[in-house]
């Protein structure tokens, strides 16, 4: 993590080391785009190394390719936003480092700076491990494409046996490295297998190697003695997995072996249950298998079968193979201690390690006993004196909770052999899981040298991984000769359809389709792409490859047909087309049930048609649409209008056509839609707002509007709100029987019954009322872009505060943290606070309800739960008396005893049909209540209802930032509240530049964070704290040239203090007062006031430090004009960054009495503001709240 801060740093230091040094657009430009790309890098990276633990290795490119979808995937829901929020953040930055470092200066200047910034940031990809990773990927890619059979890899092994037949039972503990047995690190986490490893041969210095860093590349390195390098996808529909490998399944199968495999996960994922099929395994199980053997069907991980549950099966399917007169092996995978959090087994519920605070490490724990307990039983067993026990783990644990404390330790993988004839002991000799099979095979009394790659670790003498210093490499030379293992099936025989079973025949071996076969220039198949739960389509697959790359494609017929430039064959026929992108022809065949495409067909085709040369300007364009939408469905509407806004609206039919959205051309945003059919409506310059969705597939079947449920009355209600209304179809907009004809009346749209399931459909309803629609067959993406048909909607202005009081919860505390019921805060410190956030809500018979919650609240401010004291009697109370704190006629006589005061309404279920019945009921009250909502479509809903004032709470909005930008600037806020942990100071910084919007942020409950967050540019903050004002605050803006006035001026309602051009000194006083105390106009060299043109700000500073609490210089206009003496006037004052200051620029300085001393600059011709907190001299402090 140290290396990655560095890279960072260093790509941020070139930033600042040009800043105001770069006269040149495009240099700036290019800089800046370096310094994206060095970012990207790093956020690449550990988005990587939280799905692998080792960066960006073969797993991550492995799981990519390979059946995604089927991969526990809810897990890392969180670290996914988290991806998203920081790719967001670096745009921003580098479009910021962009601006700050442009000038009209000069290169020549500046030169060596603008050098040295490119040097670090060449330094930051040099030191950067993302860089390393994918050198080192590269590398071993690209270092040979040959199939030619190493010297050093045994492929032919024939097993000798020395004795009798062992049994063998391999126990893979997934993710259970050996590290986790350091008591120095884990203390106490593995007793038993610990215990354990003293009875056993134990291996401790088991490394991880390319090709082995995940489930099914650490099962293929032990049993075959070869990585998984190469493939790809390859294996997700292929017949057989590996066929040309010989492998332990196939070597003990000729001896007579019953072969068996176990496991709680999908048999599909990453291809495992192909993998033991076809290395001759008799019995092969996984979730799907398994499942109905389960008591409780649904006691499920989101990987598949707890552990508790599988090690019952498997010890049923132990005593069943121990009964039987055939010597067998038995594999069997766990699941509980997958990445990155575990899965933690029932029987388990009270296990937990430690405190219980790291979640992999109470699945560790509790794999620990249950494992333990198996192996003792298998070592208890009648038979165990012939059967070979093989723990280990399947590769080194990928990031998870505890990665942390792993990587304090040697890491090494786990690999321990008990059996009654083995003598216990601990080997050191170097290896890898390449070295299992031979050295499991040894043990089982068979004489193996080597197997693949690997070799027997007892043997004496140096190993393989030993005498390669470059192991992975060494490895990654023989990428052809994996390739090749693979054997896949040519199309010499021809190509023959079997519907039934939806495989393509060829000669003997079958494979899935849709498939697409890429030719070597014989015709023989160099490879075989699917697309089965991969993470493209074989469309975009054929869009990416080389123009003159020879290719067979067979598929759907609506699919593949625009390969061949034709419409043939119709939906749910299949087609094989074939040629290449460059090809003036392309050949294609429709096929029939039980018909052949003979090879004639394609050699013939091949040898008369050229592979380029016919790769037209419109095949161009439409690669490059297949490319960016994943779709060749491209429409252009342009309606007869003179109207707004440009488009690009995309409906996906099925998750192979991908995603579905609404994207606004002019900002690049993309409003994603879910799964079904989708209401929007457009403003322009605002962003799109989903207004109702029905997803017939999950069975909801109202829409979020909430009203009748038709998409007629939710347009008819928004209808002078947004400029025009898109209805899009996602994946499937039809999954069960739907009334479309009620969803779709008085709409204006025809086109819905014709709707199909996983059809795509685009329905637009322009601002003057045209009408497009655009619907394709199944399994599309369909694109249209539009423009000109959005109606103007005039938008109200946002209104305009100079500052946000602070928003004080009725429910909450104060300083001897004693909890205050709602009518408490109301009464007693209605002088303190202007705004006072209450709960509301409707009891059983519907009325409104004001909720107070005292534990709730308590819980919330302290942390933890309520203990004696005054909060006990209040919870104690019954609840009629809690609510009576709280009336709705303690509100009414409130409001009317105080109408400066505002109520901040939070509602937290029924929101809309809540607000509606206060509008309706209490309408006296709307200039005194202050709605919060949590979706734009709730603030145009209030706003429809009467509510003027209205706040944006982000607490449960889950799109990024960027898109409340763009939806705010499209709505009249009183101002947006930010949750503490979503960034509020940027957030709020750019919702104040760029539309006016000034924002809290929720909830701030410590005395500093308060001051900090006011002082870093929020306006103000929710709190829970009742706190006696022991501060004010005062509005700042300095503006460079021609962007307007500068001033001061204290937030509550005064008048603001108005600055001349130059450089103002200005005290402030806890009184709320302020004062001009110094004034400089360089460009007239004039001093004024009580300094005089010798003296300096310092000595003013000092001459009337008594009298205020706080000083601030700004500049105005321009604080320099000519060859201005700035040091005479900053020398000796604690502000360091003055020489920084540059013509037309903004400048604030602060300097309190007591603090840290803080300086704002902007670029030229810009304008800075900045919420100056001035405390009083007594200002207290509470450990509490520090």
């Amino acid at each position: 993590m140290s290396l990655i801060l560095t890279v960072a740093t260093l790509a941020l230091a070139a930033v600042a080391l040009c800043y105001r040094a770069l006269g040149s657009r495009w240099l700036a430009a290019l800089l800046a785009g370096t310094v994206f790309s060095s970012l990207l890098l790093v956020l690449v990276y550990l988005a990587a190394d939280q799905l692998s633990g080792d960066g960006i290795n073969e797993a991550v490119i492995y799981h990519l390719d390979v059946d995604i979808l089927s991969a526990g995937l809810g897990a890392f829901i969180g670290p996914m936003a988290i991806a998203l929020v920081a790719m967001v953040t670096i745009v921003l930055l580098s479009l910021l480092s962009y601006r700050l470092m442009r000038t009209d200066a000069t290169l020549g200047r500046h030169k060596f700076q603008v050098a040295a910034a490119f040097g670090l940031v060449g330094l930051s990809f040099y030191l950067n491990p993302a860089s390393a990773d994918l050198y080192r990927l590269y590398e071993s890619r690209n270092i040979v494409a040959t199939a030619v059979v190493p010297p050093e890899f045994v492929q032919e092994v024939k097993l000798g046996s020395a004795g009798p037949q062992k049994n063998i039972v391999h126990i893979y503990l997934e993710s259970v490295e050996r590290t986790y047995f350091d008591e120095t690190i884990f203390p106490g986490l593995v007793p038993n297998l610990k215990r354990l490893e003293k009875e056993a041969i134990s291996f401790t210095a088991i490394d991880q190697v390319i090709g082995t860093e995940w489930t099914i590349a650490g099962m293929t390195a032990a049993q075959c003695g070869i990585p998984l390098l190469a493939g790809g996808n390859t294996m997700s529909g292929a017949d057989q997995f590996l066929p040309g490998a010989n492998c332990m399944g196939d070597m003990l199968h000729e001896q007579g072996y019953h072969l068996n495999y176990l496991g709680g996960a999908a048999l599909d994922f990453a291809g495992k249950g192909n993998f033991y099929t076809s290395h001759q395994f008799d019995d092969v199980q996984g979730r799907e298998e398994l499942v109905g053997t389960l008591d409780d069907p649904e006691y499920l991980s989101s990987w598949g079968l707890y552990d508790d549950s599988l090690f019952a099966i498997a010890e049923e399917k132990f005593d069943a193979l121990a009964a039987a007169d055939a010597p067998f092996v038995f594999f069997m995978l766990t699941l509980d201690t997958h990445n990155p959090i575990g899965h933690v087994s029932e029987r388990c519920e009270e296990v937990v390690y430690g405190d219980g605070s790291n979640p992999i490490l109470n699945a560790v724990h509790c794999a620990d006993q249950m494992a333990a307990e198996f192996i003792e039983r298998i070592r208890g067993s009648d038979i165990f004196d012939n059967t070979l026990l093989v723990v280990s783990s399947d590769h080194l644990a990928m990031t998870n909770s505890a990665t942390e404390l792993l990587e304090t330790g040697d890491r090494k993988n786990l690999l321990m052999f008990f059996g009654n004839d083995l003598t216990p002991a601990s080997v050191n000799t170097r290896g890898s899981t390449i070295d299992v099979g031979p050295t499991m095979l040894t043990l089982a009394g068979y004489d193996v040298e080597a197997l693949g790659f690997g070799r027997d670790l007892l043997r004496s003498g140096p190993k393989l991984f030993q005498k390669k210093s470059r192991f992975n490499n060494f490895l990654s030379r023989a990428r052809g000769y994996f390739l090749s293992l693979w054997s896949f099936p040519g199309v010499s025989d021809g190509v023959t359809l079997d519907s039934a079973s939806e495989m393509l025949v060829l000669g003997d071996r079958e494979v899935r389709y849709p498939a697409l076969f890429l030719l070597n220039e014989d015709l023989s198949v160099s490879q075989i792409l699917f697309d089965f739960n991969g993470r493209q389509s074989l469309q975009q697959s054929v869009s990416l490859l080389e123009y003159d790359q020879p290719l067979v494609w067979v598929d759907d017929c609506h699919i593949n047909a625009w390969f061949a430039d034709g419409e043939f064959g119709s939906r749910g026929q299949i087609c094989a087309v074939y040629g290449s992108l460059g090809s003036r022809k392309k050949g294609f065949s429709i096929l029939a049930d039980g018909e052949t495409i003979p090879f004639d067909t394609f050699e013939t085709f091949f040898d008369r048609t050229s592979m380029t040369g016919g790769l037209s300007d419109a095949r161009r364009v439409e690669l490059e649409h297949l490319r960016e939408y994943s779709t060749t469905k491209f429409n252009t509407a342009v309606p007869d209008t003179n109207l707004l806004g440009s488009y690009i609206i995309k409906s996906a039919g099925g998750h192979r056509a991908g995603s579905s959205y609404l994207q606004n051309t002019a900002s690049k945003l993309k409003t994603l839609v879910p799964r079904g059919v989708s209401l929007l409506g457009i403003n322009s310059p605002g962003e799109p707002v989903l207004l109702a969705n029905v997803d017939t597939c999950s069975g909801a079947t109202t829409t979020q509007w909430g009203g009748r449920g038709d998409f007629g009355s939710v347009m008819s209600e928004m209808g002078g709100l947004f400029g025009a209304f898109v209805v899009i179809a996602h994946d499937s907009a039809l999954c069960s029987p739907f009334d479309f004809e009620f969803l779709f009346q008085r709409t204006g749209l025809s086109r819905w019954n014709e709707i199909g399931w996983r059809e795509p459909y685009i329905g637009i309803i322009s601002g003057n009322g045209a009408i497009t629609e655009y619907v394709e067959t199944l399994e599309q993406g369909m694109v249209v872009e539009i423009e000109d048909f959005v109606r103007p909607v005039p938008l109200h202005r946002q209104q305009d505060h100079q500052y946000l009081p602070m928003v004080l919860h009725a429910d909450g505390w104060f300083e001897d943290q004693t909890y205050r019921a709602p009518s408490d805060t109301l009464t007693h410190f209605s002088d303190e606070h202007e705004l006072f956030e209450i709960t509301l809500s409707r009891d059983d018979s519907g009325a409104l309800a004001c909720v107070a919650d005292p534990a709730t609240s308590y819980h919330r401010v302290f942390g933890h739960e309520a203990g004696s004291g005054a909060l006990a009697d209040v919870v104690a109370e019954p609840e009629s008396v809690v609510a009576s704190r709280c009336s709705l006629s303690l509100l009414e006589s409130w409001l009317a005893a105080h109408p400066d005061k505002k109520l901040v309404l939070d509602v937290p279920e029924d929101r809309v049909a809540i607000l509606e019945q206060v509008s309706e009921q209490h309408a006296h009250w709307l200039p005194q209540v202050i709605p919060m909502v949590h979706t734009p479509l709730e603030y145009h809903q209030a706003t429809g209802m009467g509510f003027d004032q209205v706040i944006w709470t982000l607490s449960s909005y889950e799109y990024a930032n960027r898109h409340v930008l763009g939806h705010i600037k499209g709505m009249n806020l009183y101002g947006l509240a930010i949750p503490s942990d979503r960034g509020g100071k940027n957030l709020a910084t750019r919702a104040r530049e760029d539309a006016g919007v000034l924002s809290w942020v929720r909830t701030v409950n410590k005395r500093k964070a308060i001051e900090r967050r006011q002082a870093a540019g929020v306006a103000s903050v929710f709190t829970d704290w009742a706190i006696e004002k022991e501060w004010v605050t005062f509005e700042l803006r300095s503006a460079g040239y021609e962007m307007g006035r500068s001033y001061a001026q204290p937030n509550g309602g005064a008048e603001p203090t108005y600055l001349k051009r130059g450089l103002t000194l200005i005290g402030f006083s806890i009184a709320g007062t302020l004062e001009k105390v110094a004034y400089i106009d360089s460009c007239n060299y004039r001093m004024t006031d009580t300094v005089a043109l010798d003296e300096s700000f310092a000595k003013a500073m000092a001459e009337r430090a008594g009298d205020f609490e706080t000083f601030a210089i700004l500049a105005h206009d321009s604080a320099l004009c000519a060859e201005t003496d700035l040091d005479s006037l900053f020398g000796d004052s604690p502000l360091a960054l003055w020489p920084q200051i540059d013509f037309r620029e903004p400048y604030i300085g602060i300097v309190p009495t007591e603090g840290e001393v803080e300086e704002l600059f902007g670029g030229e011709s810009r304008a800075i503001t900045r919420t100056l907190v001035v405390r009083s001299a007594d200002y207290g402090t509470l450990d509490a709240l520090q």
